[in-house]
């Protein structure tokens, strides 16, 4: 507030000022003197006061802000007069070159009043207070909430003034969804933030019928009849699509960069989760290109993947040479996290896909997306829905990929990581 009448105390004193030198500028009377001209426009530029003391003291605060022009100047500018029959060339360029050098200053002193008025209003637009549901459906993902909020407050939102935030979380339990879905529904939020893709799903179903805007992190739109297009999702739904099967390609790459002698690649996954079948279907074709065959360990439990993992606890061949976890639930549950990690160690055969650390297990990598920047693109899409955009017309976005490679975790296991593959890591763990 101090900085926007600071500012409009100077466009106010540099309109009058331009004013002066205008008005001066236009009145050429033959009968006053060139140099007096001269000294009342520097007096009208610097503003002085009539009230400040007598003509002494302004001829002194004259010379004073004056030393830098010469004497010979002021013969140069007294020779143009006298040779000028009317007595103003000189004195016309003085003045246009002063005005033009205070326009300019009227104009900055205009854009930055209005910068300082534009952001103080963003930050407090209006006195709505928004309510926020936000349904964390993994905690694995828990950071995206982090991200949401730190960029909501840096938007403006600022919890406890103007917005309030209803946080339910849960560990991909789908009755848990389908309960904090009808809850956000029966409180009447302004929006709901959730993630993975089944929150999301149960969410577009659950506020049908209502005006409650969806906005989705960490979700395949793929195969989900989700959102329309990318483009305009429809409905009251958009949100930050995670790549799946980009992603689950790259983890393939990097496990063949660490163990380019893999040749049988072990998936496991929940055969439950609908995420997983447009990630398969990409990577079919491509392990058939590579020349590498695909051991698919489908689960609907965490007990089904540890019976499967039993049944090849054998020793010798185990029937695949590295184990990559593609994009979901079991990749990043600890229970299931450990059945893999502790049967790659005992056989010692490479395996990660979605990068975890738990009880002093690691996998050697992860290609995942950064869960605080996805958390920062969806507060800017709220951002537009709370500015008045329609939700189903503002596009989806995507996340990019996120390389981590556990430097520590491969030298204690004997694998080496190349250059190449250390200059892709957006991020090295030692």
């Amino acid at each position: 507030m101090d900085s926007t009448i600071l500012y409009l105390y100077l466009l106010i004193s540099n309109t009058c000022e331009v004013v002066i030198m205008l008005t001066s500028y236009l009145y050429k009377s033959k009968t006053r003197n060139w140099l007096l001209d001269l000294k009342l426009l520097i007096y009208a530029i610097w503003g002085s006061d009539d009230s400040a003391g007598s003509e002494a003291q302004k001829q002194t605060d004259f010379e004073k802000h004056y030393t830098k022009v010469s004497v010979d100047n002021i013969q140069r500018i007294s020779d143009g007069y006298n040779k000028n029959t009317k007595g103003w060339s000189c004195m016309n360029s003085v003045k246009q070159i002063l005005i033009s050098k205070r326009i300019g200053v009227l104009f900055v002193c205009v854009a930055m009043l209005i910068s300082f008025c534009g952001c103080e209003g963003e930050e407090a637009k209006t006195d709505k207070v928004y309510r926020v549901g936000i349904l964390c459906g993994l905690d694995y993902l828990s950071a995206t909430v982090d991200g949401f909020k730190e960029e909501m407050t840096r938007l403006g939102y600022i919890e406890g003034q103007n917005i309030e935030y209803d946080l339910q979380k849960t560990n991909s339990d789908f009755d848990d969804y389908k309960k904090f879905s009808k809850k956000f529904v029966d409180d009447k939020v302004d929006l709901v933030f959730c993630f993975p893709t089944e929150a999301a799903l149960e969410l577009k179903e659950a506020t049908k019928g209502t005006d409650i805007p969806v906005v989705f992190g960490v979700t395949n739109i793929e195969d989900s009849d989700l959102v329309k297009s990318v483009r305009e999702p429809g409905g009251n739904i958009t949100g930050v699509r995670y790549p799946g099967p980009d992603l689950a390609i790259k983890r393939i790459d990097v496990m063949r960069q660490i163990a380019p002698e893999a040749k049988r690649i072990c998936l496991p996954y929940s055969s439950d989760y609908p995420v997983c079948y447009p990630q398969l279907e990409a990577l079919r074709p491509y392990a058939k290109e590579i020349g590498i065959t695909l051991v698919e360990a489908p689960a609907k439990t965490p007990e089904d993947l540890a019976k499967f993992f039993q049944e090849h606890d054998v020793e010798g061949d185990v029937g695949f040479d590295a184990i990559v976890s593609i994009a979901e639930v079991f990749g990043v549950m600890p229970e299931t996290f450990l059945t893999m990690v502790k049967f790659a160690n005992k056989h010692n055969i490479p395996f990660g896909g979605a990068y975890m650390e738990y009880e002093g297990y690691a996998s050697l990598f992860g290609v995942n997306i950064d869960p605080v920047v996805t958390g920062k693109k969806v507060a800017a899409l709220a951002n537009k829905i709370f500015k008045g955009e329609k939700v189903g017309t503002v596009p989806v976005v995507s996340d990019e990929s996120f390389v981590q490679l556990d430097y520590r975790e491969a030298q204690k296991r004997g694998f080496n990581f190349s250059e190449e593959l250390l200059s892709q890591a957006s991020q090295i763990i030692k």
